[in-house]
């Protein structure tokens, strides 16, 4: 049977609360992140502590994937930990300035939508209102926010699929 190895590290030393963990339920043991449909990028929650870094409600980013008995996990410190994915949930955090990643969608004040293209520190490079393929440029989330627009609750941009 193919296994999966993958390595994480965490981010910002995110750690969710039990009440923001209630009802997240395991990936399925024995199947690769591949088979389950997972990329390099994607994030994980820990749901059942393994050791002193590797705790409930941990928030951990794939960073690399190849074939081996376990998953392995890197911190902060570049600890690493071996964990199953069998103790773990997707990570899939509403949409927010402070979760804003490619592909999520800006909603601008007179409704019109732009999807973000590339995210870098507090910044990002957003498409032409309603034009999705073409860039427009940079912006602070900061500035954003004082323009008075606004994070997309689904990653899906309405107007720029019609």
């Amino acid at each position: 049977m193919n296994k999966t190895r993958i390595s994480v590290s965490v981010r910002n030393n995110m750690k969710l609360n039990e009440q923001q963990l209630e009802g997240l339920k395991p990936l399925p043991a024995g199947k690769t992140a591949e088979e389950l449909g997972y990329k390099v990028g994607d994030k994980f929650v820990v749901l059942d502590s393994v050791n002193s870094g590797v705790i409930r409600g941990k928030v951990l980013e794939m960073i690399a994937e190849d074939y081996t008995s376990s998953p392995c996990f890197k911190d902060d410190d570049i600890v690493e930990y071996n964990v199953g994915l069998n103790l773990l949930a997707p990570y899939n955090p509403t949409p927010s300035w402070e979760t804003l990643k490619y592909e999520d969608v800006i909603v601008h004040r007179d409704g019109g939508e732009a999807k973000v293209l590339g995210v870098m520190n507090n910044s990002f490079l957003r498409s032409i209102w309603d034009k999705p393929d073409m860039a427009h440029g940079w912006i602070t989330k900061e500035q954003a926010r004082g323009y008075g627009w606004t994070v997309k609750a689904e990653s899906v941009c309405d107007k720029c699929n019609k």
